[in-house]
């Protein structure tokens, strides 16, 4: 006689999905805080501070803002298995995004939790920076934290600024403002006031960081790389760069930031404590 209740495999399906949300819901979470460092080569990052010998040899540089996304922490172990950091939510962070601010002061942190069996043994940090597609067009004026920031959203088509740093040089044609603002670029879709579907260049930054302990590894970020090659003193340079990938300017950016098909991102570093 037929039966209409579960059959075997129904069974063995529910068994073994069950059996997984045990072990998920066993495996013990930890505490964990990542710390950021903006530094400009040898000195830290400082707002209305004056730097020498950057930009294309300005002869004064004073930097006033510096702003990054940061998406999807997350710790690897030599297998490549991932342990993914769900961030404290706060005024500029959500699960797995966090917008980091060093108006204040040169370090920044991120604090969060993830499942990390006993056994686990993380060897490196990988992270993001940028703000991932299905996020990045949206209506800033309705968006939530962090993405509320409304002099990070660029243009709704372009979505958002991953990175923003801005400046004034001052060299021999005088002093001129100076930015670095790195985002998606040709981004289109089935019409001008549709989501786009793509960006040609989508310009997100993938970090990974080995032999990375963050009980004493800082992550630090040096943005000289990403100003040595701006041409700002000559009258007819570009104010930096736009993340225009014709912009002669923004080449030297994508390279220290490992973009289009260069060696490898050269901005972010783990750095041990000595202390």
């Amino acid at each position: 006689m037929r039966t209409f209740g579960e059959d075997s495999g129904s069974r063995l399906v529910r068994s073994t999905l069950l059996l997984a949300l045990f072990l998920l819901a066993c495996t013990p979470r930890s505490e964990l805080t990542l710390r950021f460092r903006a530094m400009v080569g040898e000195r830290p990052f400082r707002r209305a501070e004056v730097y020498r010998g950057l930009a294309g040899g300005a002869d004064e540089l004073t930097l006033s803002e510096l702003r990054f996304y940061v998406s999807r922490p997350r710790l690897l172990d030599a297998a490549g298995r991932e342990y993914v950091l769900n961030l404290n939510g706060d005024a500029r962070t959500s699960a797995q995004l966090s917008l980091l601010d060093f108006a204040e002061a040169p370090e920044r942190s991120l604090r969060g939790s993830l499942a990390l069996p006993a056994d686990a043994r993380p060897v490196a940090l990988a992270f993001e920076l940028g703000v991932p597609f299905s996020e990045n067009h949206q209506d800033v004026s309705t968006a939530r934290a962090p993405l509320d920031a409304s002099n990070m959203f660029w243009v709704w088509r372009h979505g958002y600024k991953f990175l923003r740093l801005e400046a004034e040089s001052r060299g021999t044609s005088g002093a001129q403002p100076v930015s670095v603002h790195l985002g998606s670029t040709g981004c289109a879709g089935e019409s001008p006031i549709a989501a786009p579907a793509r960006c040609k260049h989508p310009n997100r930054v993938q970090v990974r960081l080995e032999r990375f302990d963050a009980k004493r590894d800082v992550v630090q970020l040096d943005l000289a790389p990403l100003l040595a090659s701006l041409s700002l003193p000559a009258r007819d340079a570009s104010a930096g760069c736009e993340s225009d990938p014709e912009d002669p300017d923004c080449a030297g950016v994508f390279a220290a930031l490992g973009l289009r098909g260069s060696a490898g991102q050269r901005v972010f570093r783990a750095v041990r404590e000595t202390r």
